[in-house]
């Protein structure tokens, strides 16, 4: 309640009382017969007298006039409190319907004049409200910030902008009048709130250039490679596989997949740091983003509510069956009891409902492209450090060292600050989802990668396995699965360091197990040749009899191959 002694209050004695007088005779006269005919004795004396004593007892309140300090305001004036009087409304002029006659047209003008108010002036501020309210929540600084009191709706925080949404759904408890309008506007907003979310996410993955802002905004290789066809299909199926204990070959096929579909789109390319998410932030942002779309998309799956045909514009909540037992007035909108627990839903015509399927399918398909981008940037990373401790990485050291490779322990750091937000925004089937065959992932970059390595020896070859060591602890902590943090082929691949090229060669002959490419790198650096030297690999190396084990390596490729 606020007090209001400013503003002035209209009073019926401030009119022309003969003016007043005029207008309301009308309706005064026929108000008069009702009560004579169905109540006789109720009605005495001059209804002059009667309505210019109603007019000046009215008039004289000093409740209404401000000067005592007395007048209070209920109900605030606001579009969004007006559903609140809905319902007493009704239920008064429902009563006014069951006392007087049947067959006056009393009961449907007032319904008329209350259906027109929310028609006419309640619908069009509620939407000038909306959007007004609307702007100010997605535009705030914090408008995108994880809302703690989002708890109470699910169990990893939303954004704060998802609260307008939810209020929204909620008024359409209490609005019985032109509830295909109200769900009109609630659309509306929905496919606004759609459009800022997509804005938010391209936002969140663009790329800063300063050397040259005028090629205009740019995003991740991740938000890029998220939206490739081939990889779509290959995730979508992973996500389907994540938590099924039958699938687990199947989830182990579907990463190899994607790790090929991924060099193929880097091809012999590095990922530079300026090409990743910019920060830890704006990936955590990303996975609050995605839990407040993937919520809002179940809710608004909750809410769809498609009849066959249009509704009216007054349309009853619900109705029972027409009986001559059944108290019924045609021309006003069912109450319907409004239960803490009950479900809403959209009242929807044809129309609306294609419209409906049609944002609830974009929601879904942000909700898959942020995922996605979260799951491939974590492995950008991946491929981003790995290739720096192979390209930059010293293994030709002339003493054991007991750390691994700089890049390998940064990755190592990254790789826990991703677990650190996904442990805090992400459901358990994401999480997995994110992380699962990165261990795949980084022993397949350590085999094919190893062409970048310019020389090595011994105690380089004992670095790699602690580089493989570290990578391992970490995979297996993050993943709680130590079948994928295993690094048995890259180390099996490693091993082959300690052979003599001849016995190499041997070896293939009897089973080949890598390709032709890992072969000649591993061939590359038993015999001391820099693969980044532009002369000659033969009159390098470091082994007379390079070449003709080169030679020997095309002809078993050329054996196996046929």
């Amino acid at each position: 309640m606020l007090n209001d002694i400013i503003q002035s209050v209209f009073r019926f004695a401030d009119t022309d009382a003969k003016t007043t007088a005029k207008v309301l005779k009308e309706h005064e006269d026929q108000l008069t017969r009702v009560l004579k005919d169905t109540v006789p004795g109720l009605v005495q004396g001059s209804a002059d007298n009667a309505t210019q004593a109603t007019l000046s007892a009215v008039g004289t309140d000093d409740r209404l006039t401000g000067t005592s300090q007395h007048h209070r305001v209920l109900v605030h004036p606001d579009a969004f409190h007006v559903s609140v009087l809905f319902q007493p409304t009704l239920a008064w002029l429902d009563r006014i319907a069951q006392v007087l006659p049947s067959g006056l047209e009393a009961a449907r003008a007032s319904s008329v004049v209350l259906d027109e108010f929310v028609l006419n002036v309640y619908l069009p501020q509620l939407e000038d409200k909306v959007s007004l309210v609307f702007h100010h929540t997605v535009t705030s600084p914090d408008a995108f910030e994880p809302d703690p009191a989002s708890t109470k709706l699910s169990t990893e925080p939303l954004v704060k902008v998802m609260a307008l949404i939810n209020s929204l759904c909620a008024m359409l408890r209490t609005t019985p009048f032109h509830r295909e309008n109200y769900s009109r506007l609630i659309l509306t907003v929905i496919g606004q709130f759609y459009q800022r979310c997509s804005d938010r996410f391209y936002d969140l993955v663009s790329m800063k250039d300063d050397a040259a802002p005028q090629s205009g905004p740019r995003v991740a290789v991740a938000a890029q490679w998220a939206q490739k066809a081939e990889l779509v299909t290959c995730l979508a199926e992973l996500f389907d596989a994540i938590g099924n204990p039958d699938m687990t070959t199947k989830r182990l096929q579907l990463c190899r997949q994607e790790a090929h579909l991924e060099q193929s789109l880097l091809g012999d390319r590095a990922i530079g740091k300026k090409e990743l998410v910019a920060s830890g932030r704006n990936l955590s942002a990303l996975a609050s983003l995605y839990r407040s779309v993937t919520w809002f998309a179940s809710e608004l799956n909750a809410l769809k509510s498609a009849p066959e045909h249009a509704l009216s514009p007054t349309t009853p909540l619900r109705l029972e069956p027409v009986s001559a037992v059944t108290p019924y007035t045609p021309y006003l909108p069912a109450i319907a009891p409004v239960q803490n627990n009950e479900p809403l839903k959209l009242p929807l015509s044809s129309a609306m409902a294609m419209r409906f399927q049609a944002l609830h399918m974009t929601y879904a398909q942000l909700a898959e492209m942020v995922l996605y981008s979260l799951r491939i940037d974590i492995r950008c990373r991946a491929m981003h450090h790995l290739d720096l401790a192979l390209r930059h990485g010293v293994y030709r050291i002339e003493r054991d060292v007991s750390e691994p490779d700089p890049n390998v322990i940064d990755l190592n750091m990254e790789l826990g600050r991703c677990d650190d937000w996904a442990s805090s925004t992400l459901p358990v089937k994401e999480r997995q989802f994110i992380f699962e065959g990165l261990g795949h992932l980084l022993e397949r970059l350590l085999v094919s990668n190893a062409r970048y390595i310019r020389a090595a020896n011994a105690f380089g070859m004992k670095k790699m396995m602690r580089n493989m060591l570290a990578l391992q602890q970490n995979i297996k902590t993050i993943t709680n699965d130590g079948h994928d943090a295993q690094f048995e082929r890259a180390k099996r691949y490693y091993s082959l360091f300690s052979l003599s090229p001849q016995n190499m060669l041997d070896s293939i002959r009897q089973k080949q197990e890598f390709s032709f490419d890992e072969y000649k790198a591993m061939l590359d650096l038993q015999c001391g040749v820099d693969p980044s030297r532009s002369e000659g690999g033969g009159s390098q190396a470091s082994d007379r009899n390079y070449s003709m084990y080169v030679i020997d390596l095309h002809g078993l490729e050329l054996e196996n191959s046929a």
